[in-house]
């Protein structure tokens, strides 16, 4: 008789007294469930049946196409550890070690082994022949296999033409007595060549005889001329042969040179000698390159005016005595290029708003107690306040400041 059992739960044991169990499905999963040992389903991305053993969920089954897959990783640091560890997927580890030998190393850096030296070959000679003679030589003692001596003997005879051969050069005999003077060559021609300021003669040498080199330029040469570029002896024209009757390193004064109508010349005695002088009557042209008179640049005498201002406002003392601006807002001042100045500039600062709620704030050094007495003043827009600056201290920075409100 035949049942259908639906939704049959089962809370133990089911032995079926060595019966089989036919047209059976094992539970189909997409993942690994909750492990329990002796567990098994199958898993139906994989198509693989797995049985949870020794902790673990594993493939199991014995068909052709059941691959057990491997993780790898390095293992190892040193030759004789260095290699790879395979971890498979039926939880067995297998170590794979790469031994060097001899001058080969092995090393393993993360995933990357290194083979470092180089193999040399070894071998045994098994045999050792003589062949072959020279004219006069033996050879004797071959063949060796093991060990042994090989001797060579007798006395080497050489014609003269194999000597010669040999040596490249015919060597001393009766036939000639020079030996070795006849080979050592000869130079064929020896020339000479002239320059701008130098000529030579003598050359060609093509057996012995002596070159002779010297200054090739036309004219006297004595202690009263000089070479020209042009390769010329010539005299010194108009030379000077003595100063107010003085030779040689000769320093000259006022007395030494008369003074004419245009080459004047400054000394005590004409100056005092002259009545405009002495009667400070006397006019003179100042002019700044003659005297040293230095006219005042840009630092020390130029006015800049910027407008209306707002926000941060550079103040450079390289380019002007004095900045004049207007407050549109709250303005924050900075002062560049100040140490040039240093104690001798007086930086000047026009300032002027028309809303007293407006602040300024000044740089790092400056004192705003110094200005307690007489502060800033905003209130109309014809008031202006000039502020006085100076630089005391450019490495603190400590600055000296004044304000004068009109």
């Amino acid at each position: 008789m035949n049942k259908i059992l639906a939704g049959l739960d089962v809370y133990g044991n089911i032995d079926l007294n060595t019966y089989q169990l036919k047209e059976v499905v094992i539970d189909n999963l997409i993942s690994d469930p909750t492990g329990l040992e002796g567990r098994i389903y199958y898993n139906t991305l994989t198509y693989r049946l797995r049985l949870y053993t020794n902790g673990a969920w594993q493939n199991i089954g014995t068909a052709t196409n059941i691959d057990t897959t491997y993780d790898l990783a390095g293992i190892g640091s040193v030759n004789g550890t260095a290699g790879v560890s395979l971890t498979g997927s039926d939880a067995t580890t297998d170590s794979v070690l790469i031994v060097g030998s001899g001058s080969i190393d092995v090393t393993r850096s993360g995933n990357t082994l290194t083979l470092t030296g180089s193999a040399v070959g070894s071998g045994t000679v098994t045999s050792v022949a003589t062949a072959g003679n020279v004219s006069g030589l033996t050879l004797t003692g071959g063949v060796i296999t093991t060990t042994g001596t090989i001797t060579l003997g007798g006395t080497l005879t050489l014609t003269s033409g194999q000597i010669i051969a040999g040596l490249a050069f015919t060597p001393y005999n009766e036939t000639n007595p020079d030996g070795y003077t006849t080979n050592i060559g000869t130079v064929t021609s020896v020339s000479t060549i002239n320059s701008t300021f130098i000529s030579g003669t003598g050359g060609p040498i093509t057996t012995s005889g002596s070159l002779t080199y010297d200054l090739s330029a036309t004219g006297t040469a004595d202690a009263t001329t000089f070479l020209r570029g042009d390769n010329t002896w010539v005299n010194i024209v108009g030379g000077v042969s003595s100063v107010n009757g003085q030779v040689g390193i000769v320093v000259l004064d006022t007395d030494d040179i008369t003074e004419g109508s245009t080459n004047l010349y400054y000394s005590n005695t004409l100056v005092s000698a002259n009545s405009n002088v002495v009667l400070n009557t006397a006019k003179v042209g100042v002019q700044p390159d003659i005297i040293g008179v230095t006219e005042l640049k840009a630092p020390f005498k130029t006015i800049i005016d910027i407008g209306n201002v707002s926000g941060a406002v550079v103040i450079d003392w390289s380019l002007a005595i004095k900045y004049k601006m207007n407050l549109t807002a709250n303005i924050t001042l900075s002062f560049t290029n100040i140490t040039a100045y240093e104690e001798i500039k007086i930086q000047g600062l026009q300032i002027t708003s028309n809303n007293s709620g407006y602040t300024v704030t000044f740089p790092t050094g400056v004192n705003i107690l110094d200005i307690v007495n007489t502060p800033l003043d905003f209130n109309l827009s014809t008031t202006k306040n000039f502020m006085s600056i100076r630089n005391l201290d450019s490495a603190l920075p400590l600055f000296q400041i004044a304000n004068y409100v009109v």
